[in-house]
């Protein structure tokens, strides 16, 4: 549906993703069933999210996507996990990229030389800024879309981790220990 510049599509597949950035779709912009029904999100027509924060649903449905994902369930087994807070991840204009979320331990975890997501092209993404954020030294990129890479970690006591959920590759992009006794990241 289309109203006013507002284009309503799925959790799961953003207007960008699905190649209507430009809101010229008349309809939803596609369908994908998960779990106990549809987490339906608006946009604006560039792909920015129109509601402020994520509904009970679309949490339940994100976190369900996500404990899809086989390195996360892998981190989570034997944690006894609790999803603590979620929302919206974005780029610098705003556009979706998917979620971020907050996950606790009940059972702290010990990881040796493991293998995390992250995203390898943060500059293209976000741009440099310096000075606490008073100075833009590099722009971020026009239509720049996260990159997945992997990095290798040594961690500690893990209480808490905060993931981002990427909707466009499906799969959880980004992992960084929030509350863990010892964190070392390897190159």
């Amino acid at each position: 549906m289309k109203s006013s510049g507002t284009a309503v599509v799925l959790l799961v597949m953003v207007a960008a993703l699905a190649g209507c950035a430009g809101g010229a779709s008349s309809g939803p912009v596609g369908t994908v069933p998960s779990g106990n029904g549809i987490a339906v999100v608006k946009v604006d027509s560039k792909g920015r999210p129109v509601e402020s924060k994520l509904s009970d649903r679309q949490k339940q449905q994100i976190y369900s996507l996500a404990r899809r994902d086989p390195l996360l369930s892998e981190m989570l087994k034997g944690r006894n996990p609790e999803f603590v807070r979620s929302g919206y991840w974005t780029g610098k204009d705003g556009i979706l990229f998917g979620a971020t979320m907050d996950i606790q331990f009940g059972n702290p975890g010990n990881y040796f030389l493991a293998r995390w997501p992250v995203i390898t092209n943060t500059e293209d993404v976000y741009g440099i800024v310096e000075d606490e954020g008073s100075r833009v030294v590099k722009p971020p990129k026009t239509g720049a879309w996260p990159e997945i890479g992997t990095r290798r970690v040594i961690e500690n006591d893990v209480k808490m981790i905060s993931i981002l959920y990427d909707l466009k590759a499906r799969q959880v992009a980004d992992v960084t220990a929030v509350d863990s006794e010892l964190s070392f990241p390897l190159p």
